[in-house]
């Protein structure tokens, strides 16, 4: 009996010791920590060739930074829409949340990218075609970026971006600033300049670069205007091929109602990337009324003497624009609508306009033609943007040839002059405004 239970108790110990242990069930891996920072531009800290003309000189409550991450080949990955948004608090700093199921880990390596959007502090993002990082809206405004490598060392990912306003190739950003105490809706207002073209940034790419996607509009396309403080803040992306550096016509939007108003500078510096510029406030006098319907009166004061040279249409018969041609009329069919409120320039008041007004080459929304201005004021003369010239007919008929009458005739090449033509010819018509007599 006592050999039974000793072979027993053999039997039981070396099962026991012959059986693998249980592996530990794996604990929850650390809470990963951020301690990330971001310059803005022209801050103190910021390296030297910061842009430093911006009309926003730093961060401001609520403002988020959009942190995206490509891993290292081997160390796993980070797929869209995963990212880390770091918000910032008045007196408090940055603050760290993770988005759409982050997972990094420690001893994972590779690049992550930041991207604040001015006006975008609410987007979200979205799982794209391409396996990008898609913004819920494609903000037609500036941005800042930086990118730099990361390595996840004591749970911990840290580091300082350096934010800058990018170049889109060798083009880059500008502003336009519109002061108006009732802003309170973003575009609300449209603001184009044939010197700018919008630069929407669509998403972020998946590559090691995080390269950003961004889609640039056609030079003149309206930029849309942003609520920033009491005021509209407008951007873009400067168009190397512009042809009339220094002499700038803003044509601005009212998108509720469609009402425009237009504003030229003559003379100015010429613009350059990260420049910052103030147009008139809102209701500004200098901002002149265009359409159909609107007029405007040119003058000059020279040697104390202020002289008028005419009121004028702000757009040719036909067109709702400044720089639409409109109808072109044969010399009696221009006549026929004479006396309506208006009236057709003599020749002589051509040939004046030509001697004693400033005349300034530029387009309007890819429009080629001439400013003419007086002191304050000003019109816009459209040309054909396939031939370069234009033709605009006087009242005025030549007294020795009844077929032929006087025309203003004007090329891109800086060429204008009153000619004449024969009636029969089918030339633009810009009337000046008469008040029938009583």
């Amino acid at each position: 009996m006592k050999k039974f239970l000793y072979y027993l108790l053999f039997a039981f110990f070396a099962f026991s010791c012959g059986k693998e242990k249980p592996s530990p069930e794996p604990g929850p891996s650390l809470e990963i920590i951020f301690l990330l920072d971001a310059t803005y531009p022209g801050d103190s800290s910021a390296p030297a060739s910061a842009p430093t003309k911006v009309v926003k000189t730093g961060w401001e409550d609520g403002d988020v930074i959009f942190v995206f991450f490509h891993m290292t080949e081997g160390s796993g990955d980070v797929d869209a829409p995963s990212y880390l948004e770091m918000k910032y608090t008045t007196g408090k700093g940055w603050s760290y949340t993770k988005k759409n199921s982050l997972d990094i880990r420690e001893g994972d390596t590779g690049t992550m990218r930041a991207v604040y959007l001015p006006f975008g502090n609410g987007a979200s993002i979205s799982y794209g075609d391409y396996d990008d990082f898609v913004f819920s809206t494609a903000y037609r405004s500036y941005f800042l970026t930086d990118k730099m490598s990361y390595t996840v060392q004591n749970n911990t990912v840290s580091g300082n971006f350096k934010m800058s306003v990018p170049k889109v190739g060798n083009e880059g950003y500008v502003q336009f600033y519109v002061a108006d105490n009732n802003a309170v809706e973003d575009g609300a207002y449209r603001l184009s300049t044939d010197a700018v073209k919008p630069v929407k940034i669509v998403s972020v790419l998946p590559d090691a670069d995080l390269t950003l996607n961004l889609q640039a509009l056609a030079p003149g396309t309206d930029l849309p205007g942003y609520v920033y403080k009491k005021g509209y803040l407008f951007s873009g992306v400067l168009d190397d091929n512009y042809a009339y550096k220094g002499t700038y016509y803003f044509a601005k939007t009212k998108v509720s109602d469609g009402t425009r108003t237009d504003y030229f500078i003559p003379s100015a510096t010429p613009l350059e990337h990260r420049d910052s510029r103030k147009l008139p406030a809102n209701g500004d006098a200098k901002w002149e009324p265009v359409g159909p319907s609107k007029t405007v009166t040119l003058s000059k004061t020279a040697s104390g003497t202020t002289n008028s040279y005419g009121t004028w249409y702000t757009c040719n018969e036909g067109a709702n624009v400044p720089e639409e041609t409109g109808l072109r009329l044969d010399y009696n069919a221009a006549k026929a609508l004479v006396g309506t409120n208006k009236l057709l320039p003599s020749s002589t008041l051509q040939q004046q306009m030509i001697s004693s007004l400033a005349w300034s080459q530029v387009s309007v929304h890819g429009i080629p033609g001439w400013v003419i201005s007086g002191d304050t004021r000003f019109i816009f003369l459209p040309m054909s943007p396939s031939t370069g010239v234009e033709w605009y007919w006087s009242g005025t008929a030549l007294a020795n040839n009844p077929d032929k009458a006087y025309h203003l005739y004007f090329r891109t090449d800086g060429y204008h002059v009153v000619s004449d033509g024969d009636k029969t010819n089918q030339y633009a018509v810009r009337y000046l405004y008469q008040t029938p007599a009583q």
